[in-house]
């Protein structure tokens, strides 16, 4: 059966606005954002003609762009159905989060003795903002703002390559975090970010990697359970 067919149809894609060579990442990007936000959900069915008529764009882009989409598991080519958008894979849910998991906690531990005071501000605004969007009811931002405070983390670490691993991986935990977030769940993660800031804010190297492993691995034992609970959404894979 197809799902939502009609999809592309409601949802409302920004046109790409450029014409040069570079048209099919850009493409890529906003379908990316698309899936990854939930705009189209898993097992939605992508009428290629009819995102072609949104963005203004010809198949050639377009199927370079979905290549490049099926390339990074968020879509998949069925022969009867067409191009879907891929379920979330489970394992690499737990290959990504263990990636996170090594990485962030280290990049904490390295950070921690020359933190800087303008990284520790930088936090606390973020963390406001964060509160902001838990009151406001906002799910979208309070992710947003999430991301925002782990990159502030490794930006201060100051490994490009270190990031480019966790952005490479972050498709199918953004998606899975995103259907199963709960205000009451964001505001377990505004304490723990908390805890983390004032780790770092000490020069506790072991105190902030003990907090980012507790906040990573909490992260990962709700996920569980509601993929657990909701496995129509998500792929179990080989």
């Amino acid at each position: 059966m197809r799902t939502k067919a009609s999809a592309p149809l409601t949802v409302k894609l920004k046109n790409p606005g450029n014409r040069g060579a570079a048209l099919a990442e850009h493409v890529r990007s906003i379908l990316r954002e698309a899936i990854l936000s939930l705009d189209l959900l898993p097992g939605t069915v992508l009428d290629k003609n009819a995102i072609g008529e949104q963005l203004g764009v010809s198949k050639f882009p377009l199927t370079d762009a979905l290549s490049r989409l099926q390339d990074e598991g968020l879509v998949e080519v069925r022969s009867r159905s067409g191009t879907v958008v891929s379920k979330i894979q489970v394992k690499e849910v737990l290959q990504g989060t263990f990636i996170r998991r090594s990485l962030e906690i280290e990049a904490v531990r390295e950070i921690a003795p020359r933190v800087t005071e303008s990284l520790i501000e930088q936090l606390d605004h973020n963390l406001n903002y964060q509160l902001s969007a838990i009151q406001q009811h906002d799910r979208t931002g309070f992710h947003e703002f999430d991301l925002d405070f782990h990159k502030l983390i490794l930006d201060e670490l100051s490994y490009p390559r270190v990031q480019q691993i966790i952005e490479t991986w972050r498709g199918p935990l953004d998606r899975a975090r995103r259907l199963h977030a709960t205000e009451r769940h964001q505001e377990l993660i505004l304490n723990e970010h908390t805890i983390l800031k004032n780790a770092l804010a000490a020069k506790d190297p072991e105190a902030a990697a003990q907090a980012m492993r507790v906040h990573i691995d909490g992260a990962l034992s709700l996920m569980v359970k509601f993929m657990e609970e909701n496995p129509s959404k998500f792929a179990s894979g080989n």
